[in-house]
């Protein structure tokens, strides 16, 4: 029998309020996890049992991404504590399994998850070249005056 392979990839969706979509997307850039597409999306249902449930707000945001497989369901107990929170938002983020991708999407996936690793580095190169070009200088124009007020100080005559 042969071995069930298991894909590389699952497809992330999520579904919430629109003040929500930003947090998220910090998030998955921290993960390393680009690849992603983003809509606004309005509700026509306004009234009745989704507004006891509060979904039946209007103004949402849909996610749909990519996320490495083993990654999965770190990511999203990660999104849990965002998507959970006092301020009565409500949001849904679940993953599904993706069963056939193109190799040049697939390609694409992982050229772009490089990228991004290339410009996190980048981005510390920086920050580290900023910092020390902050840090405080010797102040040289002191330390040549006193190394001339050395070299001029009269040098005692040994007998």
């Amino acid at each position: 029998m042969a071995e069930k392979l298991i894909p590389p990839y699952k497809i992330l969706i999520c579904i919430v309020d629109k003040k929500k979509i930003n947090d998220i997307t910090k998030f998955l850039d921290s993960v390393e996890e680009p690849v992603r597409l983003s809509c606004l999306a309005d509700g026509t249902r306004r009234a009745g049992i989704l507004d006891v449930l509060g979904v039946g707000k209007i103004e949402r945001s849909v996610m749909l991404g990519f996320v490495r497989t083993e990654k999965a369901s770190k990511i999203l107990k990660q999104l849990d504590k965002i998507l959970i929170t006092d301020d009565n938002s409500v949001g849904w983020a679940f993953t599904t399994n993706l069963t056939s991708i193109s190799s040049e999407t697939l390609e694409y996936i992982k050229l772009k998850q490089d990228a991004v690793k290339q410009l996190a580095k980048a981005e510390e190169a920086r920050q580290t070249t900023i910092k020390m070009a902050e840090a405080p200088k010797p102040k040289v124009e002191v330390i040549k005056q006193e190394a001339v007020a050395v070299i001029n100080e009269p040098q005692e005559k040994k007998e």
